[in-house]
């Protein structure tokens, strides 16, 4: 295979300008022009996610080895967590990377960011094409959305956003992100070792998380926020290791030590791939898969860019912990509780997380700044995992300062009126359904599909006003007339979802039966004022 398209020259990297028109630019111009651009804009959200990764493991490096002048001075386990921390903010006034240091870096790994070559193509394994009995040969379209798609052609399942002859005309910058994306999100598949033995490798590594990282006002400032330097207990990370500085490795379904580096972590060969190409046209013409390197998720604390749930044993009472998948239905003010775990509740905190609380409690950025979460991830088929099902994406802002410990009362607080949404949902909004059901239907079985309506439209109702309402909380002022303002919307809304329900209802079923729909109505908020009691009834 012959070398051709380096990552660190030819265009890739799909980026927003300041002008608002997307385009595509190299390793090097986006290190450059980070400044300029106002995010990652490939064809996913998941795709720009798992290329930030990439970005983010030569941002850390560099940065553990030179200084913001471009100087070379190497962090070590003997390094105090304030120079690491001093040197952070160095970078960061600076508003651009030095892109002398970043040149220079990338250049010493040049042979490594050639999308093809004989011996260590970017991200994949050039041995693949020497062992034809490891792996499984995949159509081009496979490489497209992270899609595996079925080679029994009766029983194909993918999506892309390209169609038609546009298939086989791709950039190869496309293909790379599709790589990277593939490597990342990959579904199950087929993987047998060295010794013919099936390895159980799972789907990509960023599809095991519930995936949370920081958003900035441009990708400077998005990589920077989300450069965690420090171990969420103050250490320094182990020497860095990304893929491109290591020997190349062509083992199959491999389990690995948990790196304790995050460009190793952020590099990790989830899969083993090689494009395949046509021999006369050089046309890519597919891809060949397997397992790569997978190691537990449960309670890998060195993985930053997570949510985390704890599973509590009944019989010994210890707690372990492990990434929390988002959920389709939920929206990311609805995950709240999760994003900020206080204590007492026995929850983990994210490192991302915990990460910007330092950076809040350091005075590192700016006091009165509102930190940007971005949610996302893939969901797949419940069975075997072979199929991508949907893309997540949401986001979530508020006050830097919920992040430190003043802003915990309004933490509590804004917790708490999320269980009371929670809670119209599980009483009010059930009783309702039931009745409804019972009414319409003379028992109990549509319930759930009355009641799953509601509670869309309620939340869907909600997530607006929510969002506005958390991102205008300021915890150095403690007015209870914040709390008061909220629970009179939430209880208009609440209100507001059943009446408009009730309007689209036939007038034959409106009063049948042994309970009417008023009667109905009438109980039903009669439940939402328990739930959110107030002095003042007047135009509810």
């Amino acid at each position: 295979m012959e070398m051709r398209f380096n990552l660190l020259d030819e265009p890739w990297i799909r980026v927003l300008t300041d002008e608002m028109e997307t385009k595509e630019v190299s390793l090097k111009e986006l290190f450059r022009d980070a400044h300029h651009y106002r995010r990652i804009a490939g064809e996913m959200p998941t795709q720009d996610f798992a290329v930030l990764r990439v970005l983010l493991a030569i941002a850390i490096t560099v940065f553990y080895r030179y200084d913001a002048n471009g100087n070379e001075d190497e962090f070590d386990e003997d390094s105090l967590p304030e120079d690491v921390l001093k040197r952070w903010k160095e970078y960061w006034d600076k508003e651009q990377f030095n892109i002398d240091v970043f040149s220079d870096y990338l250049e010493k790994y040049r042979d490594r960011f050639w999308l093809f070559h004989p011996k260590t193509p970017f991200f994949q394994t050039a041995e693949l094409a020497k062992l034809k009995k490891i792996g499984t040969d995949y159509p081009f379209i496979s490489v497209m959305g992270n899609i595996k798609e079925s080679n029994n052609k009766a029983t194909k399942h993918h999506f892309s956003v390209t169609d038609g002859n546009a298939l086989n005309e791709l950039s190869l910058g496309e293909v790379t992100r599709w790589l990277i994306n593939l490597n990342a999100f990959g579904v199950n598949v087929k993987t047998k070792n060295l010794d013919g033995k099936n390895v159980p490798t799972g789907v990509g590594r960023l599809g095991q998380l519930g995936i949370i990282y920081i958003h900035g006002n441009n990708v400077f400032q998005s990589i920077m926020l989300n450069l965690k330097v420090l171990r969420d207990n103050g250490g320094i990370w182990g020497k860095s290791r990304p893929v491109w500085e290591k020997n190349p490795t062509y083992e199959p379904g491999i389990k690995i030590s948990p790196p304790d580096n995050l460009p190793e972590i952020y590099t990790i060969q989830s899969r083993r791939m090689l494009l395949t190409t046509d021999e006369n046209s050089g046309q890519i013409t597919g891809v060949r898969v397997t397992g790569g390197e997978f190691y537990e998720t449960t309670e890998d604390f060195n993985e930053p860019m997570t949510i985390w749930r704890g599973d509590t044993d009944k019989k010994t009472g210890i707690t372990t912990y492990k990434p929390r998948l988002h959920d389709i239905s939920r929206f990311s003010w609805q995950e709240f509780p999760d994003i900020i775990p206080q204590e007492e509740s026995g929850g983990h905190t994210s490192g991302i997380v915990t990460w910007a609380a330092l950076l809040r409690k350091c005075r590192l950025i700016d006091k009165k700044k509102n930190i940007t979460f971005i949610t996302t991830g893939i969901t797949y088929d419940s069975s075997m995992k072979y199929t991508l099902v949907n893309c997540l994406y949401d986001n979530i802002r508020f006050s830097g300062e919920l992040l430190e410990d003043k802003g915990s009362v309004w933490v509590t607080r804004i917790k708490n009126e999320i269980t009371l949404c929670e809670e119209v949902v599980s009483k009010p909004i059930y009783f309702f359904a039931t009745d409804i059901s019972q009414i319409v239907y003379g028992s109990k079985d549509g319930t759930k599909d009355i009641k799953n309506r509601l509670s869309r439209e309620f939340y869907f109702r909600l997530n607006s006003p929510f969002r506005d309402w958390l991102v205008g909380i300021d915890p150095d002022e403690d007015d209870e007339s914040v709390i008061v303002s909220w629970r009179d919307k939430s209880r208009r809304i609440a209100l507001q979802t059943v009446r408009d329900f009730v309007k689209d209802m036939s007038s034959e079923v409106f009063h049948s039966r042994e309970k009417s729909v008023p009667e109905a109505v009438n109980q039903y908020e009669r439940e939402i004022w328990k739930i959110y009691p107030s002095d003042n009834k007047e135009g509810e």
